[in-house]
């Protein structure tokens, strides 16, 4: 399983991140709003609320749209 994480107006073209998401199998994508590519420094604790729901098994999702 895969999280990809990145902000909406991060350095990474949010088109990128889509196709990165549809390329790899069981991967999950969040898009933080209006956050850069520093998403993790600037909402440290909820994106790390995400982590942890990835991480255990019944957060993980086994589609891929």
């Amino acid at each position: 399983p895969v999280l990809l994480v990145a902000g909406d107006r991060d350095d990474i073209r949010l088109e990128h991140m889509i196709e990165m998401y549809r390329l790899l199998e069981n991967s999950q994508l969040f898009i933080y709003p209006n956050t850069t590519h520093f998403v993790f420094d600037q909402y440290s604790e909820r994106v790390a609320g995400v982590i942890i729901g990835f991480l255990k098994p019944e957060g993980r999702s086994s589609s891929v749209p």
